[in-house]
Formats: structure tokens, C-alpha cells, sequence
């Protein structure tokens, strides 16, 4: 007669998870840019400088320092200029054009506002309702109206590409135009 004893232990290798267990793979997270130390000459010719804040498409807060802390090679459909910079934009109010988390690329510029641009406003009198904070990305709409003695007034919305949020109206006092939206970094 032959006696067996304990039966042997599993070979993990061999064991699978149940149909219905989720497994958990970590992803990281992959970036539309790589961190560079540029010689100065390359500066604004193969890359430009990340906002350390995160630009929002709701807000970023007031007190928090906007400063160049790396500078980022980027694929841009433009050639790259002096005062475009990368940012990272949060929040839902401007999906699907800027879907929240993405890498954007602005150009800081004079204030040379047209009807329809996509820009980063800092808000005076206001907060963004989605976030909270100063700084908000949407898409500029002014409009001209008549009073009843035939003076003209203009009224600048900042407007959000989401149905589910609202314009906000700015005066000109209330509002500082920052940088324009140029595109989305793949």
C-alpha cells in the first residue's frame, strides 16, 4: 500500500483569478511632452516652459505662484514662438473641446481679444463657479447692444463649451485676458 501524505502544494504559476475579479494594473500616467534642460538657444524653438499651476478650465487658486519650473519638449502643429507656454487644464466646462486633465498650449500675448477665441481670463470680481478661484479657460463672446438713447454697450461673456455650465458675464474692469488657447498637446 502506498501512502501519499499532504497533497502537494499549488504552483501559483498555475492559478488564474476568478471570471468576475477585476485586476488591478497600474498605469501611469503618459505625458504629451518630455522634461528637457535647454540651452538657452533652444528655448522657444524645441520647447517651451510648464506652468507649475495647473490652469483651469474652473480654477486655480489665488494664492499658489505661477512660475516656470521645467521646460517641456512638445509636438505642436505651429512652429514654436517666444511667450507660448504648456499648462495643464482641469475641470468639465470646456469638454469636449478641453477635456479636464489634458496639456494645453497657450501664447501669452498682448491683449488682442476676438469674438469666439478660447483664452485663460483672470477673473477681478468674480470666481469661477465650477472650481472656484481667479484664473478660468473658456471662449470669449461679445456681444454689442443699443440703450433707448442710441449708446452702445458691450457685454464679454466667458463662455463654457458644456451646456452644464454657465457664462460668465465680466465687465471690462472685472476681467484680464491672460494668454490665448492655441491647442490641445497629443
Amino acid at each position: 500500500m502506498l501512502h501519499l501524505g499532504a497533497p502537494p502544494t499549488a504552483d501559483t504559476r498555475m492559478v488564474h483569478p476568478a471570471r468576475d475579479a477585476a485586476i488591478a494594473v497600474p498605469t501611469a500616467e503618459i505625458l504629451p511632452f518630455r522634461r528637457v534642460r535647454p540651452d538657452r538657444g533652444d528655448r522657444y524653438k524645441t520647447c517651451v516652459p510648464l506652468l507649475s499651476v495647473k490652469a483651469a478650465a474652473g480654477g486655480f487658486s489665488e494664492d499658489q505662484d505661477v512660475d516656470f519650473a521645467d521646460w517641456v519638449e512638445i509636438n505642436a502643429s505651429q512652429p514654436l514662438r517666444k511667450g507660448m507656454f504648456a499648462a495643464q487644464v482641469v475641470g468639465h466646462s470646456m469638454e469636449p473641446v478641453i477635456r479636464d486633465g489634458v496639456y494645453c498650449l497657450f501664447q501669452f500675448k498682448a491683449p488682442d481679444l476676438k469674438n469666439d477665441m478660447i483664452g485663460l481670463f483672470q477673473l477681478h470680481a468674480a470666481e469661477d463657479p465650477e472650481l472656484g478661484g481667479r484664473f478660468t479657460v473658456k471662449r470669449l463672446k461679445i456681444t454689442t447692444t443699443r440703450d433707448r438713447d442710441g449708446e452702445l454697450h458691450r457685454v464679454a461673456r466667458l463662455v463654457p463649451e458644456n451646456p452644464a455650465f454657465k457664462p460668465i458675464v465680466v465687465e471690462h474692469e472685472d476681467v484680464k485676458f491672460v494668454a490665448e488657447f492655441l491647442e490641445v498637446l497629443q
